[in-house]
């Protein structure tokens, strides 16, 4: 099902030793975390992130927070899915294949996740791939961005 996306060579050049593999979720070090979530692809894993102001978690499974909470969303088809069909979350619908995957892994993103401090009726989601909140896409624009996040610099210690 994922035919189209296929690149031919698009490894090529790439040192497969320069891959570290694991399964399942894996801790990067203190406060950073690999959520393995599914659906998207097979592969997929989501960001986590313990910081002062709670946990993040940045995911491909939605595009704007409106896909995790439904029931908030102002997006008309997102809010209709929500009440016809009581679900707690609005996976995306390209991987049609893996969906209930997508679905379980949204789930799992949303207990993780922490309230927002600037309003804690939303989650503390980063779509990896954001909906853009441009006017000419009314009525589908986000109900609720949170912009950027900054805590910091990574650095190694090698």
């Amino acid at each position: 099902m994922q035919w189209a996306w296929y690149v031919e060579g698009g490894l090529a050049g790439v040192d497969p030793d320069a891959f570290v593999r694991f399964d399942g979720d894996i801790e990067l070090g203190p406060g950073i975390s690999l959520l393995w979530t599914p659906g998207h692809t097979d592969g997929n894993h989501s960001l986590v992130v313990n910081t002062p102001d709670g946990v993040w978690v940045s995911s491909e499974n939605g595009i704007s927070l409106d896909n995790w909470q439904p029931e908030l969303s102002k997006i008309p088809g997102v809010r209709r899915y929500h009440r016809t069909y009581g679900r707690e979350v609005c996976p995306n619908a390209n991987t049609l294949e893996d969906s209930l995957d997508q679905y379980d892994s949204m789930v799992k993103e949303k207990t993780m996740a922490d309230p927002c401090r600037r309003d804690p009726r939303w989650l503390q989601i980063l779509p990896s791939t954001e909906l853009a909140d441009w006017k000419r896409f009314w009525p589908v624009r986000p109900t609720f961005a949170h912009g950027g996040i900054d805590y910091g610099t990574i650095k190694t210690t090698a």
